[in-house]
């Protein structure tokens, strides 16, 4: 788990600026650019056919993905899309969303014997 900052092109490439891992920062070299694909439906593909599937929201502001990353290795990651700037119009409109939690159910809990 960790975090990392970086950039895209106007060609879709993503170029990784700086990572942190629980460890401490990571020190470059970062791993090649990624060249990232998006459909028209905001299916998010790598253009080399590396083991990614993403999902870009109707807003345009956020990717989700799972990817591979090694034998037996997994990840699930979020790229948030900064430096934006809208207006209030353009959140107008029915928004749904969903979300993943980590935190006990509400209400009396009972102990099992």
């Amino acid at each position: 788990m960790g975090y990392a900052a970086g950039t895209t092109t106007i060609l879709g490439d993503v170029i990784i600026t700086s990572r942190v891992f629980p460890s401490g920062p990571d020190s470059p070299p970062f791993p090649s650019p990624w060249d990232l694909v998006v459909s028209p439906a905001g299916i998010v593909t790598d253009l080399f056919g590396r083991s990614f599937y993403g999902l870009l929201t109707d807003d345009k502001n956020v990717i989700y993905y799972i990817a591979t990353a090694g034998i037996n290795k997994y990840e699930f990651g979020v790229f948030a899309i900064t430096g934006q700037t809208y207006t209030q119009s353009d959140y107008s409109g029915t928004w749904n969303f969903a979300t993943i939690r980590n935190t006990p159910p509400t209400g009396i809990m009972g102990i099992l014997c």
